[in-house]
């Protein structure tokens, strides 16, 4: 994240790579106790937990890639 100069872009690994890498992080990693509604999607998350890896995983290379395509991360800008 710290090479990474456009917003933009920062928005979109955060978003794309790392809130569900932390949704799993917290599911299998995470206290129990700060789980409040883990009883509720317990069954949907651990369904699903590879699934949300998988996105993540293939998020990361996409952006990677791009990256590359540029040469650099300072060379990447979003547009809105």
């Amino acid at each position: 994240m710290d090479c990474l100069k456009d917003n933009g872009l920062k928005s979109m690994v955060k978003v794309s790579v790392l809130h569900p890498l932390d949704d799993i992080d917290g599911l299998f990693l995470g206290d129990p106790e700060d789980r409040s509604s883990l009883a509720l999607n317990e069954e949907m998350w651990l369904n699903n937990a590879e699934f949300v890896l998988t996105l993540a995983e293939r998020e990361y290379d996409r952006l990677d890639k791009t990256i590359a395509e540029y040469g650099s991360p300072k060379n990447v800008r979003t547009m809105i």
